[in-house]
């Protein structure tokens, strides 16, 4: 039973870190079997337009997965979670001596 708390306990303080995890995962699979399919589709046919396509393509995915990234990053992390964790920490320490 402790073993199911001690996970139920690391899984409440880390959930953010699995959801951005799945997320990065399947934001960045998705590109790159574009890519692959790009790739080994037209690179038989027409190499250079291959190359063509994936930097095409690499320019309008880019800014979009860092707007897409900073916003989640922004909502998942707040600073104030972090800076009342600190200042929580600080007061425990400075109760103990």
């Amino acid at each position: 039973m402790s073993i199911l708390r001690s996970w139920w306990k690391w899984f409440k303080n880390s959930w953010r870190i699995i959801v951005l995890q799945l997320i990065i995962g399947i934001t960045i699979g998705f590109p790159v079997k574009i890519f692959e399919l790009i790739l080994l589709n037209i690179k038989k046919e027409n190499p250079s337009l291959a190359i063509v396509m994936c930097v095409v393509l690499l320019l309008i995915l880019l800014p979009v997965y860092t707007f897409i990234f900073t916003k989640l990053i922004s909502v998942l992390w707040k600073p104030s979670d972090i800076y009342s964790k600190l200042q929580l920490t600080a007061n425990q320490n400075k109760n103990e001596f």
